[in-house]
């Protein structure tokens, strides 16, 4: 079962269980923003979500900026959302890359996006300039009712850093390896870090 509100013509539906929901608008949008850096991310398109069942379907389109700062390419993240009889999602994602264009023909090649994705656009899509600010971004997850992930977590979930070549338990075990004469240790021992 689940409540479903209005807010600025997207349904934000608020499942009964205590999980994140991964299946909502504010952690697609992170899905987005794990894929599209958000300094190049210009704005977005984001369609109100389609449901069939248990089968929700969110498109949203981004505009980003290119190495060219007077043209645009176009992406399209579409997103099924299959959930179970307690309302926990399974998310299937699709990022497509579309067309570049001049800054001012964007609004073209979305409508031609949306043309092409079949999207019967009964209610328009909500347009978000983000103009590759994070807060502006954060402040549409917030609004949306979602947290905003730290721009440490957003960092990592684009490229996760490598560990380094040794660790405390290395060094433990050179340690001990060194020193034989000290007794091991009966309990668990805590590393540091």
């Amino acid at each position: 079962m689940y409540l479903a509100t209005a807010e600025s013509s997207l349904i934000v539906t608020k499942w009964v269980n205590t999980e994140p929901d991964e299946g909502a608008l504010p952690a697609l949008l992170q899905r987005v923003e794990a894929q599209l850096p958000i300094d190049t991310l210009d704005s977005l398109w984001i369609f109100p979500t389609r449901r069939a069942g248990s089968v929700e379907s969110t498109v949203v389109v981004a505009s980003c900026v290119s190495t060219d700062p007077d043209r645009r390419t176009v992406f399209t993240a579409h997103f099924t959302t299959l959930r179970d009889k307690k309302g926990r999602p399974t998310v299937q994602e699709r990022f497509q890359e579309h067309a570049a264009a001049p800054a001012e023909a964007i609004a073209r090649v979305v409508d031609g996006v949306v043309r092409r994705l079949g999207e019967d656009a009964i209610r328009p899509p909500r347009m978000e300039s983000v103009a590759g600010d994070p807060a502006r971004f954060d402040a549409l997850i917030v609004e949306l009712g979602g947290t905003p992930l730290s721009r440490t977590q957003a960092e990592e979930a684009e490229s996760p850093q490598d560990a380094p070549a040794t660790d405390a338990a290395d060094d433990a075990v050179e340690a001990s390896a060194s020193s034989p004469a000290e007794p091991a240790s009966a309990g668990p021992q805590q590393l540091p870090g």
